[in-house]
């Protein structure tokens, strides 16, 4: 039978076999995680791809009076009105001085959908959930409840999650 397969093949064939071997003796799957690299000013961050909707790029985005300073404003993304949140504010790390068209990256966790307003937007890559690194003891954000760890390439994981459901993104204020 092993006849039929060039010996590339019965190379792949062997190491599927090594992995499903792996997964019933340890009970696991292999775990990956995708995400894709945004940079905001000079820090470089991972956003998890699964949380990721849509990437634009040269969008307006028109500010709102009144509104805390990490919101960047809003933005008419394909007919829908969302909040831009400028992520460099947010995450209390060094900004630059921004205009009104942006990169902007939308995320969401079912519920709740926003923009999240960044100077660069990079590639996507795979990466083994356990080559995430715990966070660096010296680090200088305000937010850091809003980090899960440090990817092998030095950049920040985001929790999009903890971001979502922080109550102090919630902007209720009357105006007087």
């Amino acid at each position: 039978m092993f006849n039929n397969f060039t010996e590339k093949e019965r190379a792949v064939l062997q190491a599927r076999a090594d992995r499903a071997a792996r997964q019933l003796l340890t009970g696991k799957e292999d775990s990956t995680l995708t995400t894709l690299s945004v940079a905001v000013s000079s820090e470089s961050y991972g956003l998890p791809i699964a949380t990721v909707i849509a990437v634009y790029e040269q969008m307006l985005v028109v500010p709102v009076p009144c509104t805390p300073p990490f919101v960047a404003g809003i933005a008419n993304i394909r007919g829908h009105i969302l909040p831009v949140m400028d992520l460099g504010i947010l995450l209390g790390a060094p900004t630059r001085e921004t205009g009104l068209i942006a990169s902007l990256v939308v995320i969401s966790d079912g519920d709740l959908s926003i923009a999240l307003r960044v100077d660069e937007i990079g590639a996507v890559q795979a990466l083994a959930t356990n080559s995430l690194a715990p966070l660096a003891s010296n680090l200088d954000l305000a937010h850091t409840s809003y980090l899960k760890g440090m990817l092998p390439d030095g950049s920040i994981l985001l929790d999009v999650n903890a971001i979502l459901s922080d109550p102090v993104l919630v902007v209720n204020d009357p105006i007087t």
